[in-house]
């Protein structure tokens, strides 16, 4: 039993119980302070049997097959966790399809489950750390990229369930597209158009589809031109881009300085903002916040450098992509 929580287990089936619990209360804290305050006055995950495989959020309520949760194994460090995510996507749908009922239109389902991905992802990030979070978004990447039919692909605002494929752009590109528009808006400006959003459709008579979180959303954006850019080509298009890097060279100055160089080429589609990272070796973690440039993405290439006082050696890899900046990695910013 948690501190605002409950949950109902086999005795037998013990082993993640604390786990579930310390996420259910963290759900009801950061979900009740990022969306809407939570209205009921309890918060309860029911386990039973392995029948059938699968869990369900109703109001006040999380159902949790034993065979998806209960006894599954423990992350890797820095992984992200099977129990974490579960609980934090079902947790999520408390708002997301509760205190707000989507629409039943295309992409409808988009505001439950894209929603709750993403959700759980800003979640994870709270009580496990950026590394943990990282991995679980790149667990929606490598799920989407497998299971989307790229022939057949509709965009969010058009998916309705009935193609092969459809549930991955529900699920996983609607998880990343979310995190990716906070993002592109600012956390802060993000979250409070949200609880907007709740605030309007909650009680009804009307209950919205993505266009309406899009109508919403606009007037809390920084930029509503850079705003649109994204929306078009992420909410209401089909863009996926797919990076390369090359020719990456590393060379240290007579300062002391350790050059990274290299060659970003865009092979797929859309003009995306990325973060190039200079990621250190883990024994080497740098405290430095990242240098940032321009240049172009998209359907060119672009040269991105960067400097930071590192032992020789001390280069672990450079990755790409949204995100990557953080106290412990180099980064430049990409348009």
């Amino acid at each position: 039993e948690g501190t605002q929580s409950t949950v109902f287990h086999d005795r037998r089936h013990a082993f993640h119980a604390a786990r579930m619990a310390e996420m259910l209360d963290a759900a009801r804290q950061h979900y009740g302070t990022w969306f809407h305050p939570y209205p009921w006055t309890s918060l309860r995950l029911t386990e039973f049997p392995g029948l059938s495989s699968y869990a369900q959020g109703f109001p006040g309520n999380i159902t949790f097959s034993e065979s998806i949760g209960f006894l599954a194994h423990k992350a890797e460090e820095g992984e992200a966790d099977t129990v974490d995510f579960i609980v934090a996507h079902e947790a999520a749908h408390q708002w997301w399809g509760n205190i707000l009922t989507p629409g039943k239109g295309p992409g409808g389902n988009v505001l439950s489950e894209g929603m709750a991905n993403y959700s759980a992802a800003m979640l994870v990030e709270q009580l496990r750390g950026v590394d943990a979070r990282r991995s679980l978004l790149r667990k929606f990447e490598r799920e989407y990229v497998q299971g989307r039919n790229p022939d057949r692909e509709r965009p969010l605002h058009k998916v309705d369930g009935s193609r092969p494929g459809d549930n991955t752009v529900v699920y996983n590109r609607g998880g990343w597209v979310f995190w990716m528009l906070m993002e592109q808006m600012g956390r802060e400006r993000m979250l409070a158009g949200l609880q907007e959003f709740i605030r309007r459709f909650k009680d009804g008579p009307d209950f919205p589809l993505i266009e309406d979180l899009v109508e919403t959303l606009r007037p809390h954006a920084a930029d509503p031109a850079a705003y649109d850019a994204f929306v078009n080509q992420w909410l209401l298009g089909t863009a996926l881009p797919e990076f390369r890097l090359a020719d990456i060279h590393h060379e240290t100055e007579e300062e002391g300085r350790h050059v990274v160089t290299g060659t970003l080429t865009n092979l797929g589609t859309g003009l995306v903002e990325v973060e190039v990272a200079v990621v250190p070796a883990p024994a080497q973690k740098a405290t430095g916040k990242g240098a940032t440039g321009e240049g172009t993405t998209g359907e060119g290439q672009a040269s991105a450098a960067d400097s930071a006082p590192r032992a020789p050696g001390s280069i672990q890899r450079v990755s790409v992509g949204p995100g990557e900046s953080t106290s412990d990695r180099k980064s430049t910013r990409l348009n």
